[in-house]
């Protein structure tokens, strides 16, 4: 009976153990229903992001918004990294955000377009499908198709969701998602051709536009 008891105790002790480390993985960005929160990376073109005091104004500001988990903003490239969680902020509120950040060059401003890779698109006619697609989400002001890579702006309220953008995108019969932040490179210089657009791969190397 002795024994049996110390089995016992030494069996609720592991117990209590393993229940202490499984709470302890909670708290970092876990849902209600312990799955982690959906993080996302995304790229914004930024054309008037001319040098390191346009980055040291536009990173703090994405740094202190609601859902931002992280800002890299590159004049040498033009571009803005930010990764995200889903559902506490969308992409329309983080270019609002780019976008109302006074530049420290005079009569400069910020527009951010958002890039995202294109796939199924394989000639100018798909392009331009897309591009109406795209432009058809409310909230968007302008979408250009190019290169295998769609260059999306946004006006009126923040409201657009990645998700707004990858249904459109679904239903004229095509995809989109976030381009890789190795592929983004100053406007103009996109060097992927339509093979690029239709397989999705990055070593096609097409025609210049």
């Amino acid at each position: 009976m002795k024994k049996l008891s110390m089995v016992a105790a030494v069996g609720m002790l592991s117990l209590s153990a393993a229940l202490a480390q499984h709470e302890g993985h909670g708290g970092h960005g876990m849902g209600t229903h312990g799955a982690p929160a959906q993080a996302t990376t995304v790229v914004f073109r930024v054309a008037a992001l001319h040098c390191q005091a346009c980055v040291n104004v536009v990173q703090p500001a994405l740094a202190k918004t609601a859902g931002v988990k992280s800002a890299k903003a590159s004049f040498q490239e033009k571009t803005v990294v930010v990764t995200y969680e889903e559902g506490k902020t969308d992409v329309q509120a983080l270019a609002q955000v780019i976008a109302r950040t006074p530049s420290p060059m005079p009569k400069a401003r910020f527009e951010p377009a958002l890039l995202l890779m294109a796939h199924g698109v394989s000639d100018a006619k798909q392009a331009g499908r897309l591009s109406k697609a795209l432009k058809g989400v409310k909230g968007v002001g302008r979408a250009d198709v190019q290169s295998g890579v769609a260059s999306v702006t946004f006006a009126g309220k923040p409201a657009v969701r990645l998700a707004d953008l990858k249904a459109a995108a679904a239903k004229a019969g095509f995809m989109v998602m976030p381009l890789p932040a190795e592929r983004a490179k100053p406007a103009g210089a996109h060097g992927q051709g339509h093979g690029a657009e239709s397989g999705g791969h990055a070593g096609h190397q097409g025609h210049g536009h």
